[in-house]
């Protein structure tokens, strides 16, 4: 009875939006929203802040549900579409070594790193067993190493790095206060990583021009 429930709930929004209703629509989500999985939540609501023109605050949203865990074609589309149409610093591969690292690490999944640990340890293990690998001591050393990037992934960029989107346009600021210098100013929508935090404060590592403080208010952590 509860999946009916649900989703006869997911078809009227779905209604409301074909309808073009997006005021009816966004009160409807926002009360319904303790009986929605949090991942539908923030994807009707990025979707419908899309069509309103509030592209900051439908990335957020969007990112929020892909995060998550969130799955649906449409997702990745809109995502996309509200990403062009943002003026943002997007994923380059022409970095320093140390922020290609920072950037591979905090945006590649968990699961993708323990995958490249396992089948490195079935390509070790098959080596093994064909006596290419003649010494076991060598073998559990090879083993321990193929974990290293899970490892280093899971408890030291997880725990230390965070991503955020802004939802408005942000100022950064040399130092944790309005005292200091604003810098920059990171348009609204530009999805970040975010380390160390002072206070009501937050640090930007990524993108690199716009490292520096920004306030926690002004971010949507994913």
């Amino acid at each position: 009875m509860a999946d009916t429930n649900i989703n006869k709930q997911v078809k009227e929004l779905e209604q409301l939006y074909l309808d073009g209703k997006y005021t009816e629509l966004k009160e409807k989500l926002v009360k319904d929203r303790d009986s929605l999985s949090p991942g539908v939540f923030h994807y009707n609501l990025g979707t419908i802040l899309a069509k309103e023109g509030n592209l900051a605050a439908a990335r957020y949203n969007l990112e929020k549900a892909k995060s998550l865990g969130f799955s649906h074609p449409a997702l990745i589309k809109n995502l996309d579409s509200v990403t062009k149409k943002v003026q943002v610093t997007q994923y380059n591969s022409e970095k320093p070594l140390d922020i290609k690292l920072l950037e591979g690490f905090v945006f590649t999944s968990d699961s993708l790193f323990l995958l490249a640990s396992l089948l490195c340890a079935l390509f070790m293990t098959i080596l093994l067993r064909m006596k290419l690998i003649k010494n076991r001591y060598i073998f559990v050393a090879l083993l321990a190493l193929s974990t290293t990037p899970f490892l280093v992934k899971k408890y030291h960029y997880n725990t230390t790095y965070m991503t955020a989107v802004n939802i408005k346009a942000t100022k950064v600021f040399e130092g944790p206060s309005e005292i200091y210098e604003p810098i920059k100013e990171i348009e609204g929508g530009q999805k970040v990583i975010i380390g160390k935090s002072f206070e009501d404060w937050i640090f930007v590592n990524w993108p690199v021009e716009y490292s520096g403080w920004v306030k926690r208010q002004d971010l949507g952590v994913l």
